[in-house]
């Protein structure tokens, strides 16, 4: 797993797709008191939610270092006029 946001010291909104992730994933574990579904299949689908969710969260991770990286690098360049 990778490291988790931590939204106290993160002031960065939270992206559609993650939130959509994130409340599907709620559904389905509150799906799981009422035992409407089978266990197998609920604990699958609960897994393929996890999974997606991190894959976006890695992706998200990168994109947010490369923006910072590129933010250093303009600042930089404007300091010493290049």
């Amino acid at each position: 797993m990778g490291e988790l946001r931590d939204k106290t010291m993160d002031n960065r909104p939270t992206p559609p797709e993650e939130l959509l992730l994130i409340r599907a994933g709620h559904h389905l574990w509150r799906l799981r008191k009422g035992k409407e579904w089978p266990e197998q299949a609920l604990w699958s689908a609960l897994q393929t939610i996890w999974d997606a969710k991190e894959a976006l969260r890695v992706e998200l991770r990168q994109q947010y270092r490369e923006a910072i990286e590129k933010r250093k690098l303009n600042l930089t360049g404007r300091r010493f006029g290049q």
